[in-house]
């Protein structure tokens, strides 16, 4: 079951339109966390920037569901080499050849704004799990 805040619902509620991002946290097996949005700018959400310009993703592919079956999503990846990121030191294309990003955990949130930039309506999850195969 998906939850939202009380202020989200009621907004949800009352208004038709509203601006939304998905916000991406990828934690690697070694404690990494890197966080990105495909908003036109960074976003600061519960005290996390997510960053809009170090990497293009995005979730295609995305199946919930209900019981006991698992939930899916293909995540395409896309990092940007000019921006210097850097995982464990190492440059974030090199990490992820490098097997850093299996079974990294991947969550991703949708973030409902009323206007530009204003994030305190909170998120909802949308996907919580692990990476299972990188090609």
């Amino acid at each position: 079951m998906k939850s939202a805040s009380a202020a989200l619902i009621q907004h949800l509620y009352t208004y038709d339109q509203f601006l939304m991002a998905d916000l991406w946290t990828i934690t690697t097996k070694s404690g990494v966390t890197l966080r990105y949005t495909d908003y036109d700018r960074d976003l600061t959400v519960s005290g996390n920037t997510f960053s809009c310009n170090k990497a293009i993703i995005s979730g295609d592919t995305y199946r919930a569901v209900k019981g006991l079956e698992t939930d899916e999503m293909e995540l395409q990846f896309t990092p940007n080499p000019s921006a210097g990121e850097t995982v464990s030191t190492m440059p974030l294309l090199q990490a992820i050849v490098l097997g850093l990003f299996t079974r990294a955990v991947v969550k991703r949130e949708r973030l409902f704004m009323p206007t530009a930039g204003d994030t305190s309506l909170g998120t909802v999850i949308l996907f919580y799990g692990e990476i299972m195969a990188i090609s």
